[in-house]
């Protein structure tokens, strides 16, 4: 991870990640956190992942976590950045 400058708190922010290459048994993909006021990226990243069913890499209850996508009405189909 890249930070690149300070994340506000307690602020909407605008997070965008895409898979970038995949192959059988692995994909790459990159993210972005983009500040609210200007859309300039805050942190990037990237990574190397292998395919693995969830449950055989976390404890991972999906109803029960924290983080959600919640669509809205105004957001895009897709981001060019």
């Amino acid at each position: 991870m890249c930070l690149r400058k300070p994340i506000p708190l307690n602020k909407e922010l605008k997070v965008v990640g895409r898979i970038t290459s995949q192959s059988s048994r692995f994909f790459e993909g990159e993210g972005k956190i983009l500040l609210p006021d200007s859309g300039v990226a805050a942190a990037t990243g990237h990574g190397k992942y292998m395919k693995l069913p969830i449950e055989k890499i976390a404890d991972f209850d999906l109803h029960a976590q924290e983080w959600k996508v919640i669509p809205r009405e105004e957001d895009p189909e897709s981001i060019e950045y």
